[in-house]
């Protein structure tokens, strides 16, 4: 679920850690994901509601008052450094799209490891890297850390969001749920639909989708 501040963090470890978060987070997404229907084009946790002013004042201020403005997101990272590129059975670097269809599942997530948890962010992120990577219907995966800032990132890409709920319901996203806040200090997820020609997803697109969305609550 996040990212380790140490220079000494490898690749392998990166990978893992990132995926643990995506296991984690992803499922306060889940709720919004199913209800979406047709308005299912971009859903983050935060909340919006409708009203006069006064209303929307209430409302903005609710949507951030559960999880507290993080200093740690203030980081401006200068040099992200990209553990795994954009790939995977839907999408090959090379090559581009393989079987492509009109629109895509975007998930990105951002998140903050407990520096002193690092053994149980590899032991329960193994299962569920294998986990996202074996669910039918991912495209591809990205990894990527912010050495300056601490924060690891995740973007996948699934043909639908059935697709990625089957992920969200695997028993190593079940094993991830239950202990994210413990081995992760926070973190924010959100998904959003891509036409085919957006494809591949650029970190700097996911980056800026996920820049409004308040972290998770603890």
């Amino acid at each position: 679920m996040r990212c380790d501040t140490e220079d000494q963090m490898t690749i392998t470890r990166t990978t893992i850690i990132v995926w643990l978060l995506h296991s984690a987070v992803a499922c306060a997404d889940t709720a919004d994901a199913e209800g979406d229907g047709d308005d299912s084009a971009e859903t983050s946790t935060s909340t919006s509601t409708a009203g006069g002013d006064e209303a929307s004042s209430t409302a903005s201020e609710s949507s951030v008052s559960g999880p507290k403005p993080d200093p740690a997101y203030d980081c401006v990272e200068p040099s992200l450094s990209v553990a795994r590129p954009l790939s995977g059975p839907g999408y090959d670097p090379d090559v581009g799209l393989v079987d492509p269809q009109e629109s895509y599942i975007v998930s990105t997530t951002q998140i903050l490891p407990r520096p002193d948890k690092q053994a149980d962010f590899l032991a329960l992120a193994a299962d569920s890297t294998a986990a996202a990577d074996a669910t039918p219907g991912v495209v591809a995966i990205s990894l990527a850390i912010e050495p300056t800032c601490g924060f690891a990132r995740t973007i996948s890409v699934w043909r639908d969001i059935p697709s990625m709920l089957k992920f969200v319901a695997s028993d190593a996203h079940a094993e991830a749920i239950a202990r994210s806040f413990e081995v992760g200090a926070t973190g924010r997820v959100m998904h959003f639909e891509v036409r085919a020609d957006e494809m591949p997803i650029t970190w700097e697109a996911a980056i800026a989708r996920l820049a409004d969305v308040p972290p998770l609550p603890q």
